[in-house]
């Protein structure tokens, strides 16, 4: 389940959203009988680095589609970078 939130505890705008997320999953034997939890396994570091590269590739991918980001061959690399504002 995702909610999305609008505003933070000042009214102001925020939005983010607030996730329920199962790590597993419930099965049943039979239609009338209780469904039991199975865990999911624990993700290693490699699925998670595979996971972000795949939704970089895609997000990259949908952005440029829609022009909202410039292809590679139409980068100018020579121009000033942006700050970086992770660090």
């Amino acid at each position: 389940m995702v909610f999305a939130q609008r505003f933070g505890g000042a009214l102001n705008l925020n939005l983010h959203f607030h996730a329920l997320v199962v790590d597993g999953v419930y099965a049943r034997a039979s239609t009338f009988s209780r469904p039991v939890f199975h865990a999911a396994p624990p993700l290693a570091d490699a699925d998670v680095e595979q996971l972000t590269r795949t939704l970089h590739r895609r997000v990259t991918r949908y952005l440029q589609r829609k022009g909202h980001l410039a292809r590679e061959h139409e980068v100018d690399h020579d121009s000033t970078p942006e700050p970086d504002l992770l660090r």
